[in-house]
């Protein structure tokens, strides 16, 4: 395990749900299982933990995007995040309004 990360030899889940290749040519893949990334050899996973606001917001993937600045940005079902390095990620969640 790598920071937030863990090494593997195949995807967290076989159910991909997402997926962006970034400026490294490395592929971002989204599952129902958490966020896996695949340099051609072995699979760099990360997933929600809940004590840990540098994790990704849950792993349900919903969607992948590479921006113009070559930021990738992971959507889930518990709010969006932005990749930061290093195996951090920063989590941005929908405030509800006050009625």
């Amino acid at each position: 395990k790598e920071g937030n990360s863990t090494s593997a030899v195949a995807l967290s889940s076989d159910d991909v749900t997402a997926f962006v290749m970034d400026q490294d040519n490395m592929m971002w893949i989204g599952t129902s299982c958490g966020l896996n990334i695949y340099d051609g050899h072995k699979y760099q996973q990360f997933f929600y933990e809940e004590d840990n606001i540098s994790t990704i917001p849950g792993n349900n993937i919903r969607s992948l995007y590479r921006d113009r600045e070559n930021r990738i940005w992971i959507g889930t079902d518990n709010g969006i995040a932005s990749y930061e390095g290093n195996g951090n990620f920063r989590t941005y969640k929908h405030q509800k309004e006050k009625h």
